[in-house]
């Protein structure tokens, strides 16, 4: 999904209004309201790979990523949903939005270990490569 405004026109807006509601409603169409479960099968339905192919690929217990496609598990962590990222192929715009509807912090490139995945994603990676990245670079891998 793309969005029309800018994060900064959006605070530029949100400060200059008196209420809150002003905003929220003049604004519907620029708000994050998917739930996770639903920003993932959003994800997988605009992806080619089947739920087989997208959980190996995540390095990840297939039981755990049904159970988060369904919403049964509301706070993966951060790791977690850049393995599934990894999964679906995403890019780095993609990568991120899926961190901020999953409630995680966004990929820091003043980050030592977040430069490395974000490099490791913009070459289209797989999450073992990432993997060997981090750790020849004595970093924590995501798996």
């Amino acid at each position: 999904m793309a969005y029309e405004k800018t994060t900064g026109e959006l605070m530029k807006t949100l400060l200059s209004k008196e209420h809150a509601d002003d905003y929220l409603n003049e604004n519907k169409s620029e708000l994050c309201d998917l739930t996770l479960a639903e920003h993932l099968q959003q994800l997988f339905e605009e992806s080619p790979l089947t739920k087989t192919a997208v959980i190996k690929a995540s390095g990840l217990d297939s039981t755990y990523v049904h159970q988060l496609f369904r919403g049964d598990r509301k706070n993966p962590s951060r790791d977690k949903l850049l393995c599934l990222a990894f999964g679906l192929k995403l890019n780095l715009d993609q990568t991120q939005r899926l961190l901020r509807v999953g409630n995680c912090a966004v990929l820091y490139p003043r980050s030592r270990r977040d430069s490395i995945i974000i490099f490791s994603i913009s070459k289209e990676y797989d999450v073992w490569r990432c993997n060997e990245e981090l750790e020849r670079e004595r970093e924590k891998p995501l798996t």
